[in-house]
Order: C-alpha cells, then sequence, then structure tokens
C-alpha cells in the first residue's frame, strides 16, 4: 500500500515538475538571448570588422590588414601615446584620491559619528543623478557662477583662454568630487556589518582610532575594497574622466582636446557613423587594449588577493 501510494504521489507531482521547467525555460529565454545577441554578437562582429575594410556601404575582408596598421600609426603619430598617458594618469590620481577619501569617509559613517547619516545622503547623491545632469551643473557653475564669487581674476578652466592642465585638474576634481557615492554605500555597510565583539576585543588590546581601522576594519573591509580596485583597473582604457558628460562633443573642437583619454577618443569616433570607414582601426584599437588589460587586470587582481590585507 505505502509503495502504491507513492507511485501515485510521484504521478501527481511529474505534470508539476514538467510546468516548472518549462516556466524556467521561459524565464530564462529572454536573458539568454540578451546574452547572445548583445554580448556574444558584438564582440564577434567586432573583433571580425578589425580583419575588414568599409568598401562601396558594406564591410569586406581585408587581406592587407590595414586597420592594424592604422592603428599603429595612430599610437605612433596620432596622439595615441598622450591619450594613453591621460588614462593612466587619471587612474593614478583616482586611486590616490579615491580609495584613502572612500575609506575614511565610510569610516566616519560606520562609527555613526555626528551627522553621519546626512553625510551619507550627501555622498550618494551624485550617484542618483544622471551624468550628464551632473556634468552640466559642474560646467555651469565653474563657468558662470565662480567668476562672479571670485572676481575678474578667476579664469575660467573651460574657456578659450584657459590651457589643457588647468580644465584637465578642473576635469579630475569633478570626478573626485562625485565619485563616492557607491563606494562610500558599500564600504560604510561592511564596516558596519563587523562584529562588534571583535571591535571591543580589540580595543581591549589597545587597537583604537588609526590602530582600529588598519588591523580591523580595513582587512575586514578590503575584499569589497579589492571589487573597485579592479573594476577601476580594468576601466584605465575605457575610462572618459566625465568629458562627455561635460563636453559632449563640444571637446573636439576646442583647444582642450589635448586631455581626452583612449576612452573617450574611442567612444566619440565610435558614435560617428558618418565615419564608418574608421570603424575597423577603432576595433584594431580596442583589440590591442583588450590582449594588453586583460593579463594585467588578472595579474594585478592575483596581487591583490596575494599581498593585501587579510582577515586571517
Amino acid at each position: 500500500m505505502i509503495a502504491k501510494r507513492r507511485k501515485i504521489a510521484v504521478k501527481k507531482k511529474s505534470p508539476n515538475q514538467k510546468r516548472e521547467i518549462l516556466t524556467y525555460a521561459l524565464f530564462m529565454l529572454w536573458p539568454t538571448l540578451q546574452f547572445l545577441i548583445f554580448y556574444i554578437g558584438v564582440n564577434v562582429n567586432s573583433i571580425v570588422m578589425a580583419f575588414q575594410r568599409y568598401d562601396a556601404g558594406s564591410f569586406v575582408f581585408d587581406p592587407s590588414l590595414h586597420a592594424f596598421e592604422q592603428m599603429a600609426f595612430f599610437f605612433a603619430h596620432e596622439n595615441g601615446m598622450r591619450m594613453v598617458g591621460y588614462s593612466l594618469l587619471s587612474y593614478l590620481i583616482t586611486l590616490l584620491t579615491n580609495i584613502p577619501l572612500g575609506l575614511f569617509f565610510s569610516y566616519y559613517i560606520a562609527k555613526k559619528m555626528p551627522v553621519s547619516g546626512f553625510f551619507r545622503i550627501v555622498l550618494f547623491i551624485p550617484s542618483i543623478l544622471s551624468s550628464i545632469v551632473t556634468g552640466t551643473i559642474f560646467k555651469a557653475f565653474v563657468s558662470y557662477c565662480l567668476p562672479v564669487l571670485i572676481g575678474p581674476s578667476f579664469v575660467d578652466p573651460f574657456g578659450y583662454s584657459a590651457n589643457g592642465w588647468m580644465t584637465y585638474g578642473a576635469v579630475m576634481f569633478y570626478n573626485v568630487f562625485i565619485s563616492f557615492g557607491t563606494s562610500v554605500l558599500l564600504y560604510s555597510n561592511k564596516m558596519s556589518a563587523i562584529p562588534t565583539e571583535m571591535l571591543e576585543a580589540a580595543k581591549l588590546d589597545g587597537a583604537k582610532g588609526f590602530k582600529e581601522f588598519w588591523h580591523i576594519v580595513l582587512p575586514q573591509a578590503f575584499p569589497t575594497v579589492s571589487v573597485f580596485l579592479v573594476a577601476g583597473f580594468a576601466g584605465i582604457f575605457t575610462n572618459q574622466i566625465g568629458l562627455y558628460s561635460i563636453f559632449s562633443q563640444e571637446l573636439t573642437g576646442i583647444t582642450v582636446s589635448s586631455i581626452q583619454t583612449l576612452g573617450y577618443y574611442l567612444f566619440i569616433r565610435g558614435s560617428d557613423y558618418t565615419n564608418m570607414a574608421e570603424f575597423p582601426k577603432l576595433v584594431a584599437i580596442g583589440l590591442v587594449v583588450t590582449a594588453v588589460s586583460v593579463p594585467l587586470t588578472l595579474i594585478f587582481r592575483w596581487a591583490l588577493n596575494r599581498f593585501g590585507p587579510s582577515e586571517n
């Protein structure tokens, strides 16, 4: 009797299992199609384009690999290395400012210091707004409000009379100013999750203030910190440092065009469909950048895991 009941139960459950499998398959169909089309398809097409040329309104195979010759000429004679230099410098500035300040702000919030809740909201607000909105507001404030507040001695870093380094300094200040939202939110949440018993035991051992932060808090939060470090390192050559948000495409027509990064250049040129003959060259640049950045990113990630602060 028991065996018969089990068989009946299995038979009754079988249609439900089929329904669940069908439901799961339907739910997975859409993201799978998106992945196949917009990731696999787009990237495969991009790789193939590096071995093509634009001829009579279509892309055809180019046995001469002229796109790679154009890529080499770009780095040698078209300020390609200057753009790479600005990309590296921008990452270095971000690394030396955003990470220490972000950790400091997060520690202040996690310790529930005075007005820490309000401070957290203020830091997160720029991340809620569109980057185009914040870039436009920042440029308008610098170009129209600061001259009134400071006086005639003020030189607009976004004006034609400014040199490239002034403009670059203002752009990097904008990047630092708006970049604490997500990182501070995650850092402070991780720090707040540290057991109180652990911090109290550290205090009994004499670890207070900076010692507590260095020996207890930072090792606990370092896995989250390493995620931002690796993501930033991987995006060195695609980072636009907010240039499009501030200038849109105006940057190519004024004297400060010398401060553009490689990421901004690829984005602007790649979005210009009136010059499709240049697309194979841009793809070739992207392939070379990927071939360089992927192994370096993996090595950087390994170094962080190997030599970074550990909870143990």
